[in-house]
């Protein structure tokens, strides 16, 4: 057939595209082209379909090609199986779309290189090269990520970028830095940034507006290039220094004062596929507000280098948000705004924002950023620009920012101790979100108010409750999902964060347990944060307290195990150990020793006094017979611990106890072994001396144990015995030799005898004479023993301790 039979067709597209489409359409019905033409064709057609994304119709057609078996690489091949490609991955079938478009590839990097010079280029060039061509490697890359390959997926992303930004070196990522007198911090910043630099291609420009101090030097040390900017107050410029001529296919801008505790999801990020799917990115700037208070705001930092991206606003610059977003939960610690340095910054702040509001009244931002900066300034002022803020929100009907505005005005009553304003504005905001769906964080925040102010007010509990579960049910869907709330990289809800929502949480607890609602204060117990640094007692406690109320009114000691372990592990002081020790063993409080086990005529306690027979001695506490399985979790729960987490001398006292109560006791040679690890007793531990007198044992067995310190700190510090302690040692002093026993055990007993007296009562149950004659038996014994017998007299007697003076009396 005449080759301008083809022409003709190709000119008549080229004229009317519409009309074209049809006659090609019919054309590859026919018999009357060869292979050669009929590859012309299709591609001309596939080509046609692919600007309006038909991809079932470009399928269709390209399965139609295939049984012509044209095996041949003419260059207008290059468009067929680069258009299907693409069709088969927008329809899911990665696979294939990989196994064309790799085809692809191939014919297109021959055809540039001048290897397919085929006869078919006389009537029609292919298209999808330079520009086009880039279209046909996105699909390559989503495909390649699809399944699973990314690192085919990055090279091929190299290779598109390449395309659309020639002479690209393949970094991946500017680091943009402005810095003046940032010496204290900005070493620690940079080294943070080691591993990010090592396995990320990257390179580092920083930024000196005008330092005095050794930031230069640091800077040089560490960056690829260190500029100098005159500073015009205005943020923006100079962050668009450090942006300008930036090398990477994303930037990201750090303050000198921010250090990551570790980049492993950014790392991630640009050393897989999953760069090539977002245009915006945030990590977390925990802010500090004390040493360990702090909240996290998604700082809005990284962006991936487009036409538009520049840095604008004076104060509190920011880049074009260009969606989709990626949210990283690497964090940098940033205490820049920790105690006196936030009223600093945004007293310093406030006259830049000023400018910016001056330029655009309304900025719905910069009202936003100067009712923050003013809260810490001026509460009147603040109030202002919050209801400003609200008035435009409004108006605009941006209801994300009508939220934020509410909820920190609700926050601002609460700053200024106005209870009943809070409680009245968060009830009236909260009936906007009642009935919504979950959408923004910061609702969060209104409810916690309302929660806190009706507790305040003394509200019906069935309010208190239903404000709370409204906070819960938004705090735990941000918690337990990826979701990331638009709202977050605006403002930070503050009962989103850890402390304050452990605060808020700890508190509803409290109320459940007030008002006898002990089921649900179950069921939020758990989720009070353990506090970072258990040092404060008052904080400690808090935290343990509700536990112990809960499982005694519920009977259920389920997590008991769980409650041991994170206070013998913690870093907490022997006083929370004390009170958790104290509160564990609580109801073993011995009134009396049972020698021998009588008999009930009730049948039930028949049965279970039968079963101790056998056992050791069983002790009365409260009228009920004691509990064992404290003692056997106490023992289990610490002897599950990592070596080294547990004082050794709290972990031979759970031991000895359960030997004591559940396995018939310890030999003088076993509680020796027992304590043969322990260096010294601590006042946690004092109650192993009245369990080993009340059992019968000298107490010199570990008497060395016992440092002149404590000797006098164990009276204070016996919990399970208290109450029948007079017994105990009466019992025991009158079983041992007073005078054969160590000097040390001497002055233990005698501290012992000598708080017994001071808890004298009239309801008392121990007859104090005898005390008295104890203290005195010990007391001679001990001054014939240590004390030559010239030096025992009245005018030295004064200067000794209390004990001693009795017994001489």
């Amino acid at each position: 057939m005449e080759r301008n039979k083809l022409q003709k067709l190709l000119m008549g597209y080229n004229a009317n595209q519409n009309m074209g489409i049809k006659r090609l359409l019919a054309a590859i019905k026919t018999n009357e082209y060869d292979k050669l033409e009929l590859t012309v064709i299709y591609a001309q057609i596939l080509a046609f379909y692919s600007k309006s994304s038909n991809t079932q119709q470009i399928i269709k057609l390209f399965e139609q090609y295939k049984k012509l078996n044209i095996l041949t690489d003419y260059a207008n091949s290059i468009d067929i199986y680069s258009t299907v490609g693409i069709a088969y991955g927008k329809s899911d079938k990665h696979k294939d779309a990989i196994t064309y478009l790799n085809v692809y590839e191939r014919l297109l990097t021959a055809y540039k290189n001048g290897e397919i010079n085929t006869p078919d280029l006389q009537y029609r060039k292919p298209v999808f090269v330079g520009n086009f061509e880039v279209a046909a490697l996105a699909a390559l890359v989503l495909s390649y990520d699809k399944t699973g390959n990314s690192d085919e997926a990055l090279r091929i992303h190299k290779i598109r970028k390449k395309l659309i930004t020639p002479g690209w070196d393949e970094t991946m990522l500017t680091i943009g830095m402005i810095v003046k007198n940032e010496e204290k911090t900005l070493e620690q910043c940079l080294e943070s940034l080691s591993s990010l630099r090592k396995n990320v291609k990257c390179e580092l420009i920083i930024v000196d507006t005008g330092s005095t101090d050794r930031t230069l030097e640091i800077a040089e040390q560490y960056a690829d290039e260190v500029r100098h900017f005159k500073w015009i107050n205005d943020f923006s410029a100079a962050r668009n220094e450090s942006l300008r001529d930036a090398k990477g296919d994303w930037f990201m801008f750090i303050d000198g004062d921010e250090i990551f505790e570790n980049t492993d999801e950014i790392e991630e990020f640009f050393t897989t596929s999953q760069n090539i799917h977002y245009n915006f990115g945030s990590y977390i700037q925990r802010n500090y507000s004390s040493e360990t208070a702090y909240s996290d705001f998604a700082a809005p930092r990284m962006s991936r280098i487009l036409e538009n991206t520049k840095f604008t606003k004076s104060i509190h610059e920011s880049l074009p948000l260009t969606p989709p977003v990626i949210y990283f939960k690497d964090y940098v610690h940033h205490r820049g705004y920790q105690g006196k340095q936030i009223h600093r910054k945004n007293s310093r702040n406030i006259s830049s924002l000023h400018i910016e509001h001056a330029k655009d009244p309304n900025n719905i931002l910069v009202v936003l950023q100067l009712s923050e900066a003013y809260m810490t300034v001026d509460y009147a002022v603040a109030k202002e620009y919050l209801e400003l803020g609200l008035k435009l929100s409004q108006e605009k009907k941006i209801f994300m920012m009508e939220t934020i505005f509410r909820a920190i005005i609700c926050s601002l009553y609460v700053r200024q101790d106005q209870t009943q304003k809070a409680y009245d504005y968060a009830k009236e905001s909260s009936k906007l979100y009642d009935n919504k769906k979950i959408d923004f964080c910061i609702t969060a925040d209104i409810y916690a108010i309302l929660t806190i102010s009706a507790s305040k007010l003394k509200k019906d509990f069935s309010e208190i409750s239903d404000a709370f579960e409204k906070f819960y049910k938004i705090y735990d869907f941000f918690s337990k999902t990826d979701v990331v709330s638009a709202d977050k990289m605006v403002h930070t809800a503050i009962y989103m964060q850890r402390d304050p929502s452990s605060r808020l949480i700890a508190g509803f607890v409290n109320d459940c347990i007030d008002h006898n609602e002990f089921i649900k204060a179950a069921k939020y117990v758990k989720h009070i944060v353990k506090p970072a640094k258990s040092v404060n007692f008052t904080d400690s406690v808090s935290y343990i307290k509700p536990y112990f109320i809960i499982m005694f009114e519920l009977n259920d000691y389920s997590d008991l195990s769980e409650l041991i372990r994170e206070v013998v592990e913690s870093d907490t002081t022997d006083d929370v150990r004390i009170f958790f020790y104290r509160r564990l063993l609580a109801q073993i409080t011995i009134l009396k020793k049972q020698t021998e086990i009588e008999r009930s005529e009730d049948s039930e306690n028949d049965e279970k006094l039968s079963d101790n027979e056998n056992k050791a001695p069983e002790y009365i506490f409260d009228g009920n017979i004691i509990n064992r399985d404290y003692i056997k979790i106490l023992k289990e729960s610490i002897d599950a611990q990592k070596e080294g987490t547990v004082q050794e001398d709290f972990r031979a006292l759970a031991l000895a106890l359960d030997k004591f109560y559940n396995h018939g006791g310890m030999t003088d040679e076993e509680i020796a072994e027992n304590y043969s690890t322990v260096e010294k007793i601590t006042p946690v531990c004092s109650d192993i001396f009245p369990l080993l007198a009340l059992f019968g044992h000298n107490l010199d067995v570990i008497a060395d144990k016992l440092d002149d310190e404590l000797i006098y700190a164990v009276p204070e510090k016996i919990v399970i015995y208290g109450g029948v302690i007079a017994d105990i040692i009466t019992d025991y002093t009158s079983k041992i030799d007073l005078e054969k026993i160590s000097q040390r055990q001497q002055l233990l007993l005698l501290n012992l005898c000598l708080s017994i007296l001071y808890s004298l009562k009239e309801d008392s149950k121990f007859d104090p004479e005898t005390i008295a004659n104890i203290i005195s038996t010990i007391s001679a014994c001990y001054l014939e023993t240590v004390y030559k017998p010239e030096v025992i007299n009245e005018a030295n007697i004064e200067h000794m301790i209390l004990p001693l003076q009795l017994g001489f009396y």
